[in-house]
């Protein structure tokens, strides 16, 4: 179910002009690796290439492209990512759960906010 949702929303959200789009994780969790390759094989079907990168990786961040963060409560990184995306209602998860969450036009930026890895995927 949660895969659905977040497909309807992607393609709805990404622009027809984006040709790659950046997918930032935790690459040690074999769980957030299993949903992003479903992420990643939808978006292909779409005609949609990716980069991978790791949650720690910010440098490579870049505001004008569009991005997809899975990202749990539990990660070192979280607390600066749900700052600059502005998602007000973290502190309400519970296990398992998650929030998508995403950007306005100019960050182009969805955001998979998960209380643990299993929300997270």
């Amino acid at each position: 179910m949660k895969i659905l949702l977040f497909l309807i929303l992607t393609v709805s959200f990404v622009s027809a002009k984006a040709q790659y789009i950046g997918l930032y994780s935790d690459k040690e969790s074999a769980r957030v690796q299993f949903a992003l390759n479903e992420i990643r094989d939808v978006l292909k079907v779409k005609g949609f290439g990716s980069v991978s990168y790791s949650n720690s990786e910010s440098v490579n961040w870049r505001d004008d492209k569009v991005s997809i963060v899975l990202i749990s409560l539990n990660e070192k990184v979280a607390a600066s990512y749900i700052k600059k995306a502005g998602i007000r209602n973290a502190a309400e998860l519970k296990e398992e759960g998650f929030i998508i969450h995403k950007t306005g036009k100019e960050q182009k930026t969805i955001y998979v906010l998960g209380y643990d890895e299993a929300g997270t995927m």
